[in-house]
């Protein structure tokens, strides 16, 4: 589950739910049961203009709900028609906005009922009209057009469907997937517990969302896309390469990576450079040595590989290793064992390498610096961190974290522009 820090609101995701019922404004004392219910069993911040509930400590999102048809107050006696263009500058909205209120994550639903609001089926739910066959086909869901229409102009805006109709789910799979949309959550669960646990995953998976730390400080697009897949693979054990050029936080991002993975792991999370190894001694801090392999190894000693098994091994500045050590960190990598310097017994480990690099990993195998066979094995994920001459929004965020890391002082940055 994401750690956001309590006490402020504007930390918090900001998700949109577009959904007809839902996002009816009744007016009044009239609100949206299921809606509560459905926000506070996920620790959910209700925005919507219509609500002003009690607020709480332990939100782990705030969201607005928005109808996605014409009128949004509906009586008996109106017609509901849906409305694309009208959403779509919802979506707009909160998208091109400052960087705290942009969207993390759009909720989808799939039925939309339209037609005449009448006495019987207001009693329903208030506002609500009595819909049509074509309303209730699962092919010609009025959601899939918004899911497209979405998808056109906001092509890197995360979208997740959300429904009631489970039993649908396989008739419009490969429609939505075909779109990009690959989450599929339902409406209702079976206990609070479970319902804050599938909302908080998917989005987690499925978010643009900022690392709560504030160690990786920005809040631009293109950093939060990177973030949302360092979170996934960090759940998988798959080797990542973490390519970027100095300063544009490859360390904190694979600190990250290895702290998401400590929660699935029993082994050490051990991180070392290879900039610090000295020439003499790098195969022994790597792969440990046996006592008598040198004139110095007055006893056995397990290296790093050996340290970590069962865990995560990051090795920053990996472009710096030799021919030698990296045709052996090979041959642990495929055939997950290795023997200490001055021994030959295999030793068998198992260990998800995260490495990363600022040098262009591609022209050194050319120059043959680099084995071309080691590249592939390393960089089965690769997350590539944007420059900050390309994401200058993220400047108001990096200076207040070096404030804070220069004394925790509180210094007020108000209106910065990049």
């Amino acid at each position: 589950m994401i750690d956001v820090p309590t006490g402020s609101f504007a930390s918090l995701p900001r998700i949109l739910v577009i959904d007809d019922q839902w996002g009816s404004i009744y007016g009044g004392k009239r609100a949206n049961q299921d809606r509560f219910t459905w926000c506070d069993e996920r620790r959910i911040l209700d925005e919507t203009e219509d609500v002003r509930g009690h607020r709480k400590s332990d939100y782990v999102a705030r969201a607005v709900f928005f109808r996605g048809q014409r009128p949004v107050t509906a009586k008996v006696g109106d017609i509901v028609v849906n409305d694309i263009q009208g959403t779509l500058d919802v979506v707009r909205g909160g998208w091109n906005c400052v960087a705290e209120n942009r969207w993390a994550c759009v909720f989808v639903d799939l039925e939309f009922l339209t037609g005449s609001v009448t006495k019987e089926s207001s009693e329903i739910i208030p506002g609500m009209p009595v819909g049509c066959e074509r309303d209730r086909t699962p092919e010609a869901y009025f959601g899939l057009d918004l899911i497209r229409a979405i998808r056109n102009e906001f092509p890197r805006l995360p979208i997740v469907i959300l429904s009631s109709n489970e039993e649908h789910k396989d008739r419009i799979d490969e429609q939505y997937s075909r779109l990009g949309v690959r989450e599929f959550i339902a409406k209702s669960a079976e206990t609070p517990s479970i319902a804050l646990k599938e909302f908080a995953g998917c989005l987690e998976r499925n978010g643009l969302i900022p690392d709560p730390s504030g160690v990786i400080a920005g809040r631009s697009v293109s950093l939060l896309e990177v973030l949302k897949q360092a979170r996934l693979v960090a759940w998988s054990r798959a080797n990542v390469l973490i390519r970027g050029e100095s300063g544009t936080g490859k360390e904190p991002l694979a600190q990250l990576i290895l702290k998401i993975s400590s929660n699935q792991v029993a082994g050490p999370q051990i991180s070392q450079s290879c900039a610090d190894f000295s020439d003499s001694l790098v195969e022994s801090e790597l792969f440990g040595h046996v006592k008598g392999a040198f004139t110095s190894a007055i006893s056995d000693r397990k290296g790093l590989i050996e340290a970590a098994n069962g865990g995560d091994l990051f090795l920053d500045e990996l472009g710096t290793l030799s021919p030698t050590v990296q045709s052996k960190l090979l041959r642990v990598i495929e055939s997950q064992a290795f023997t200490r310097v001055g021994d030959y017994k295999p030793i068998k480990v198992e260990v998800r390498f995260v490495a990363a690099t600022n040098e262009p990993l591609e022209d050194l195998v050319r120059e043959g610096d680099f084995r071309h066979d080691l590249l592939p094995r390393l960089n089965v994920v690769s997350l590539i961190l944007p420059p900050l001459r390309d994401r200058l929004e993220d400047m108001p965020y990096l200076v207040k974290a070096i404030i804070k890391r220069l004394g925790d002082f509180e210094t007020k940055i108000a209106d910065m522009v990049p």
